[in-house]
């Protein structure tokens, strides 16, 4: 018998047990017939970074309802669950857990915050999955997938290294978005653009005047153009004018090029080919007349030295300065002061964007997009709205190249290695030996910003102690042989270290020393440069006391050398300083000694992964070293479908790929969906899914995005929590159409809960009035009837489902159980039901009585199952009273 009230607290966790321990979430458990068809779906993966909310809510509710419909109609139903790494995203939200604790990522060696990213995201998603788990999500967990897994790792490289192979992937020198705050690209989609109103300046260029927002990249102008049919400069195309500049007189040539726009300011424009997109391709058309880009800013967003008494200032305020300079220059002719554009922004965290010239891997979209557009158009792939497919064709007619290259930590490494003497490309090359180089851990003169030169009774900081720790136990993975370090006392600390950990023989060389700087070991360095100027930029000039760069190099790089011929076959680990590590990068790189004085430094304890291979074809060098970036996390979950299930010997592979249906948000439409129809059929020949469906961003009921600030959002676990998770479902449901966003409210939710009531209730006197004992009783032409009318609603929901109308087999269910179940059939079943010796049918009470109660509980156990996909807790609940040990889940539809 059913308790007075429906606790949903109390039943939940206790039926998902049950489903669990049942094993049916997993297809090959199912009792299914041995010719049964799949039905396959592949969760979109959550991010493993944060909590689920609404959004996810939302494709939890829709893939289960599918799911569910699906095992019932005797399918063997997978629906695969996974996690997403989900790259730039979950850096950013580890950053702000850092910056939280006082630390930053810009601190740790890259190994040191990988594994720390690594320990989040594990945490997140066990959390994740406990979370699916309480909104009802039916997913095969034995078969749960992550995007870091080694399998899908690996295979995601293959494709990287295959589509090279197929000219499909190339590197190369473009301008990419930066972000000088996250230090990484991003690619146009990640782009958000914001209108502004900035000064628009007009600055003299000898004899002509152009206008421009950013006078502050006037340092890398190559070049003035103008509209080749623009009459007003006819004389001026080809010639070269004079200008008066901020660091003196400059010459530019004029060209003419179809990008600039007569009608924009004066008609001029300045060609910063280092800085501007257009610029950059100006250039590309004009390579013969004009010089390359000269890169002013830097990747902090910074002035670099080429830009004089400006260098070290950030965007904004140099733009100021420069304006305030060319006032004082006469240049600058007027200002208009709210000129209103648009400015590219970075999606997460709202910095202006810079443009900067990147070596990126780029991927040819064109051919991809070409087979992507013919699934469509053929109807290999259905798209649900239908409407969706308009802007699908829109973006792959019009696609860009990809820039799948991202300047991060946390993510797939990019499998390219590139020689260090000629920087030639080589795809996993076969690896002989790895040699590391490490930087000594955090001494005391570190911390106190002291000269440390060679100076003795300078000894690793505690809090170096613990970097060059951590630093040992990833080494030890590596099979180290021998460790070679300097024997200056904060590097013999560290070696000492790493020997104990990985078992490696330790010797020392006085030749791996730092530069002995003489009077300057000791002294703070803010001390020094006021005594003795800049003499540490001067590469053959002697500190008093000490050595020059050019004997620092002479000596780094004799040990090195000598080092390498002796131990090439083993696995080595250098412990050394600084300035050693990066000369002898330098000089493996063919770098100048002078250019390398002021080239940036590991940081303490971080390791410099070199790998000797085989001899290069192109200069015959043997030290590789892997290209530091990782790929858009899109370049791996675009893989997802065939990566989850085995690709490409997996049995699951051959039974579920393709997959039935792809079920997520319209706005991941070009993100993902169409990259995932891209990747699918380049690599198995085959399309993804058979059908997409888009549903739309969940807003309030006053339609209003959902956000903290407007205090509006809906936390689905808290209000499951109050009201259910089946009224969650339900709410989320009902009224909600593909394509269009998804109105919600603790209201509307409130109101199914009431329904949730309502099933209990009605289910509850159904049970009560069971008769006793098995009696033969003949339906009424009114049982037929009501029988007749839910055979037509099961058929009418069944095709809902069919079609993916989720919104009208939900809202059908709903008024018929309410509206016509409970109000009409039961109300006029319960004169039959009572006692009644005087029956006017002529049939026995308790005939009479079973008769109805025999229709009832037909058509309650039928609207448990066309309810089951939506409502599963509760209609599971009253299943095991009626049907006990015989699970729902798997009952025939």
């Amino acid at each position: 018998m059913l308790e007075p009230r429906y606790e949903h607290k109390e039943v939940e966790d206790k039926i998902y047990s049950l489903w669990e321990k049942s094993g049916y979430f997993n297809p090959d458990n199912l009792p299914v017939a041995k010719n049964a068809k799949p039905f396959t779906i592949i969760m979109p993966p959550p991010n493993a970074n944060g909590s689920l909310h609404i959004g996810h809510a939302v494709f939890v509710t829709l893939q289960d309802i599918l799911t569910r419909f699906w095992r019932m109609r005797g399918r063997k139903a997978l629906w695969l669950p996974g996690a997403d790494h989900a790259g730039f995203e979950t850096q950013v939200v580890f950053d702000k857990k850092l910056e939280k604790e006082g630390r930053s990522r810009f601190k740790m060696t890259r190994d040191e915050a990988w594994k720390e990213m690594w320990e989040f995201t594990q945490k997140n998603k066990v959390v994740m999955e406990n979370q699916l788990r309480k909104l009802g999500a039916s997913a095969d967990w034995s078969r749960e997938k992550f995007t870091l897994d080694p399998r899908i790792v690996e295979e995601v490289q293959n494709t990287f290294v295959k589509m090279y192979e197929d000219g499909l992937i190339y590197r190369g020198m473009r301008i990419v978005n930066w972000c000088s705050k996250h230090k990484t690209a991003l690619s146009d989609l990640e782009v958000k653009y914001i209108e502004r109103k900035d000064p628009l300046y007009y600055i003299k260029y000898g004899p002509l005047t152009l206008a421009t927002v950013r006078p502050e990249t006037k340092f890398g102008d190559t070049a003035l153009a103008v509209n080749p049919k623009d009459k007003r400069y006819q004389k001026y195309i080809g010639k070269e004018i004079e200008a008066i500049g901020l660091l003196g007189k400059l010459k530019f040539k004029v060209i003419a090029d179809d990008a600039v726009d007569p009608k924009f300011g004066t008609g001029v424009v300045k060609v910063t080919p280092a800085h501007d997109t257009t610029d950059f391709e100006i250039w590309q058309r004009h390579k013969d007349e004009i010089s390359g880009p000269k890169t002013i800013i830097d990747e902090n967003g910074r002035l670099t030295r080429e830009t004089g008494t400006f260098t070290g200032l950030k965007v904004a305020e140099a733009r100021e300065k420069v304006a305030e300079a060319m006032k004082e220059k006469d240049i600058l002719e007027k200002i208009e002061p709210e000129y209103v554009h648009q400015v590219a922004t970075c999606y997460k965290c709202g910095t202006t964007l810079e443009p900067l010239p990147k070596q990126q891997w780029f991927v040819k979209m064109e051919p991809l997009a070409k087979k992507a557009l013919t699934a469509v158009q053929s109807g290999k792939i259905k798209f649900y709205p239908d409407r969706s497919k308009k802007v699908y064709f829109h973006w792959l007619k019009n696609i860009r190249d990809w820039n799948i290259s991202r300047q991060i930590v946390w993510g797939i490494r990019i499998p390219a290695w590139f020689c260090l003497s000629c920087d030639e490309t080589k795809m996993n090359p076969k690896i002989k030996s790895r040699w590391f180089l490490v930087r000594h851990g955090e001494s005391e003169f570190n911390k106190e910003h002291r000269h440390q030169g060679q100076m003795k009774g300078n000894p690793l900081s505690a809090e170096g102690i613990v970097q060059v720790q951590k630093t040992a136990k990833l080494l030890k993975e590596q099979n180290i042989d021998l460790v070679i370090s300097s024997d200056i006392e904060r590097c013999e600390m560290t070696a000492k270290i790493i020997a104990e950990e990985t078992g490696a023989k330790l010797v020392f060389d006085e030749r791996l020393r730092e530069q002995s700087t003489g009077v300057a070991e000791g002294m703070m360095k803010d001390e020094f440069e006021k005594k003795y100027g800049d003499i540490f930029s001067k590469y053959e000039e002697r500190i008093p006391g000490g050595e020059t760069w050019k004997e620092l190099e002479e000596r780094i790089w004799k040990s090195f050398n000598e080092h390498q011929k002796n131990h090439k076959h083993m696995n080595v680990v250098i412990v050394t300083h600084g300035s050693p590590i990066s000369y002898i990068l330098g000089k493996i790189k063919n770098i100048k000694g002078e250019d390398l004085i002021t080239a940036p430094f590991p940081k303490n304890a971080e390791v410099v992964d070199l790998v000797i291979s085989e001899p290069c074809k192109k200069c015959g060098g043997d030290i590789y070293e892997q290209d530091p970036d990782v790929f858009d996390t899109w370049f791996s979950s675009g893989q997802w479908p065939y990566l989850t299930l085995g690709y490409p010997k997996g049995k699951d592979f051959k039974n579920f790929y393709p997959t039935d249906v792809m079920e997520t948000a319209y706005d991941i439409l070009f993100f993902w969906v169409a990259r995932m129809i891209m990747f699918g059929i380049y690599r198995t020949g085959h399309v993804p899914f058979k059908s997409v469906y888009l549903h739309g961003l969940v807003r309030d009921k006053d339609r209003q995005k959902m956000s903290k600030s407007k205090g509006n959002v809906v936390d689905p676990l808290g209000v499951s929590e109050i009201y259910g998770t089946d009224a969650v479902r339900m709410a989320l449901v009902a009224g909600n159409t593909a394509g269009n966003d998804i109105i919600i409210s603790e209201e509307k939710i409130k109101g199914y809960r009431n329904f949730a009531t309502k099933i209990w209730n009605v289910s509850r006197f159904i049970l009560m009035n069971k008769p006793s004992g098995i009696i033969k009783s003949t339906p009424s032409a009114e049982d037929k009837k009501n029988l007749a009318q839910l055979k037509k609603i099961k058929t009418e929901i069944t095709k809902h489902l069919e079609r993916f109308e989720f919104h009208l087999a939900s809202e059908k269910i709903y008024h018929y159980f309410w509206h016509t179940f409970a109000d009409k059939i039961i109300e006029g079943a319960k004169p039959r039901l009572r006692s009644n010796p005087s029956n006017p049918l002529g049939a026995s009470n308790e005939e009479e009585k079973a008769a109805a109660y025999q229709t009832l509980e037909t058509i309650l156990i039928e609207c448990l199952k066309m309810l089951h996909p939506f409502m599963p807790f509760i209609t599971e609940e009253i299943w095991q009273k009626l049907k006990p040990g015989e699970p729902l889940i798997i009952a025939e539809w």
